[in-house]
């Protein structure tokens, strides 16, 4: 009995061994295991663009015959994206000085800008809006806008890596200018149409531990005399890739100005710059 048994269980062990076996080398329905293309990637890992920033601090500060006390941050941002044609850029700004404990400069610069084809071709587009105030020009409040284009003339896309980059735009914006008046005081407040034609150069020496950058801008009325002119130039030295030290050279001139006030002003202030690699 016991043998019989023992005969019984070793076909039915076989049986179930034999019929494992056989599922386990049998193939799945092709639809039953999905796999990605090798070159296929999920949307969300695939990179949005690229954003670059630097971030300045500069100052002037003495004690003595002299009280003084000055401080500019600068940033910058640029956004260039891989799917779409479109860009943007910002480079904000804000100064504050005191003399002798009296504020003499409040200035600030607010900008946004948006470029179209920027990151496909050297020849691109461009439309911008700026929020400016000035306490050492009287400003209350200049508001501008335009649209324009713009040609990276060398060192864009054809050749990156070029020591020296020109590029120049060229756009139409409408101004308006609220200065800051006493009573009385006849305005001279702006509401003009303006061709702005801007150049930037940058260059670079020793691996780029050097640059000189200078960004001019030249913006005559169209519907009256009436004429603005500036330019900012900076030394950078490279301390390491992030940190640079800057030397910044500042002139602006302005046909219309608040009374009281002169039509051209020079600054010069030095700091630190740190930027993204």
């Amino acid at each position: 009995m016991k043998a019989l048994f023992s005969l019984f269980l070793t076909t039915i062990t076989g049986a179930v061994f034999a019929q494992v076996s056989t599922d386990s080398t049998r193939k799945a329905p092709a639809d039953s295991v999905k796999t990605l293309p090798a070159t296929a990637a999920p949307t969300d890992t695939i990179p949005l663009g690229k954003l670059t920033y630097s971030l300045g601090l500069e100052g002037d500060f003495r004690r003595g015959n002299l009280q003084r006390d000055l401080y500019t941050v600068r940033v910058a941002l640029e956004f260039v994206p891989k799917r779409t044609w479109l860009g943007f850029y910002a480079s904000p700004r804000y100064s504050n000085g005191k003399t002798a404990g009296q504020l003499q400069e409040d200035e600030l610069f607010v900008d946004l800008n948006g470029t179209a084809f920027y990151n496909r071709h050297d020849v691109y587009g461009l439309a911008f809006g700026v929020v400016e105030r000035s306490n050492l020009r009287q400003i209350n409040r200049r508001l501008y806008g335009g649209a324009g284009v713009g040609w990276r003339i060398t060192g864009g896309l054809r050749n990156p890596t070029a020591k020296l980059k020109v590029a120049v735009t060229n756009a139409l914006l409408y101004e308006g200018t609220d200065f800051i008046e006493k009573l009385g005081e006849v305005t001279r407040d702006v509401n003009v149409v303006r061709n702005s034609t801007r150049l930037r150069v940058t260059a670079s020496w020793l691996d780029g531990r050097f640059t000189l950058a200078n960004t001019t801008f030249f913006q005559p009325a169209l519907n009256r005399p009436n004429l603005r002119a500036n330019a900012v130039t900076q030394a950078l030295i490279q301390f390491t890739k992030r940190l640079a030290f800057t030397l910044t050279l500042e002139n602006s001139h302005e046909s219309v100005v608040a009374v009281g006030r002169q039509n051209a002003d020079h600054r010069l202030t030095f700091g630190l710059t740190m930027r993204s690699l």
